[in-house]
């Protein structure tokens, strides 16, 4: 990557192209090597090999592997800050595209090759010749190339302004590299006697319902809490299913329950919230056996703006106490339908930092001070089979 000028829509795309073909996926040898490229490229502009300490490689300094260049204007202290991640998800879901992944010209050449296999939306974007495709070119080295276009030019003109331009990596998993870039920033701050006017990230757009053509920007922040949980059943041979209880059967009540809730979405002004999807949702057996799961571990999103989390964890409490009812009243129909396998017992396990709804059905326990208030539901089961 040798192109140094980045002002026309062509030598922009060319740096996209660039950027896109380094296979960053998260948490990989291609996400740690990211930043020696975006690093390299830029200490070729006259302005850092004249002030080199204007560019800082986190991990060349024991730092997480993020990367800042910054602008400094001596008579003025409103800075703006250009925010982006690096890293992408994995490209499994490209199927027989999975080698073009990172081949930007190569994989939209093969989409307009292929466009009848897409949908009539996608077709209508492959035809227009307005979108290239790659993993990484939306989300989102397209935003990364507009940052560093936007640095060229405010060096170039003089800009009367401090502009410091920030790439993490891990923002699709841990968000260590943006955590770690913190620290940095405030370093600078206290450094220049800086005041942050602006912190400008450029993820892409998204559509707020089915068919929206709407360009947005957004202001402000939101938040996000991921609640973890736990189901634990009981093993039986797939044999002799009523002897026990899947663990897999009984995270389906709640999950069903709470995926795309609209009471978990928030509503404020004008804006909705996302709805409440499910990201993970998994049994715990480690092989292939004839033993029904007994624990599984489903995490979901939520979006927030101003109500505080502990609405959430309210809601579940709420939703435990009562989906129970639903599983065992469905367990007696069966266990009833055969009384040879005898009667089942059923009790349930509501575990929570704060004092469950009372109910004939849950034992209720505190969880040690100090533990995050995930909600644990635990079923315990125990059979009485006649000799």
């Amino acid at each position: 990557m040798t192109i140094q000028h980045y002002g026309t829509a062509e030598q922009r795309k060319r740096l996209l192209t660039d950027l896109v073909a380094i296979a960053s996926i998260s948490e990989s040898e291609g996400e740690k090597h990211f930043p020696d490229a975006v690093h390299s490229l830029l200490s070729q502009w006259e302005y850092y090999k004249t002030n080199p300490s204007h560019l800082y490689h986190g991990g060349r300094s024991g730092d997480e592997p993020f990367l800042s260049a910054h602008y400094y204007h001596s008579s003025h202290a409103k800075t703006l800050v250009f925010i982006s991640h690096f890293d992408v998800v994995g490209i499994e879901d490209y199927g027989e595209y999975e080698p073009l992944a990172f081949s930007v010209d190569e994989l939209t050449e093969a989409f307009a090759r292929d466009a009848q296999q897409f949908s009539h939306a996608v077709q209508k974007d492959i035809q227009s010749g307005d979108y290239l495709f790659g993993r990484g070119t939306m989300d989102m080295k397209a935003g990364l190339t507009v940052h560093i276009s936007l640095l060229e030019k405010a060096i170039a003109n003089r800009w009367p302004m401090n502009i410091v331009l920030v790439t993490v990596p891990d923002e699709e998993v841990n968000s260590s590299g943006m955590r770690a870039a913190v620290g940095y920033l405030n370093h600078l701050k206290d450094k220049y006697k800086w005041v942050y006017s602006l912190f400008l990230n450029s993820e892409p757009v998204f559509t707020q319902k089915p068919d929206d053509e709407n360009y947005y920007i957004y202001s402000g922040s939101i938040g996000k809490i991921m609640p973890g949980l736990l189901f634990y059943g009981k093993e039986t041979h797939v044999g002799e299913p009523l002897a026990g209880i899947s663990s897999n059967y009984m995270a389906s009540f709640l999950m069903n329950h709470l995926e795309l809730n609209d009471a978990l979405r928030e509503v404020v002004g004008a804006e909705k919230t996302p709805l409440p999807v499910s990201l993970y949702q998994k049994d715990l057996k480690q092989e292939y056996s004839v033993k029904t799961p007994y624990r599984t571990a489903p995490y979901s999103m939520y979006f927030y703006s101003n109500v505080q989390p502990m609405r959430c964890l309210i809601f579940f409490k709420r939703k435990y106490t009562s989906r129970p009812h639903d599983l065992m009243k469905r367990i007696g129909i069966y266990a009833n339908e055969n009384k040879s396998k005898g009667s089942e017992t059923f009790k349930f396990l509501i575990m929570s930092n704060s004092k469950p709804t009372p109910s004939s059905t849950t034992v209720k326990r505190k969880l040690p001070t100090g533990k995050r208030k995930f909600i644990l539901a635990k079923t315990l089961m125990t059979a009485r089979n006649p000799s």
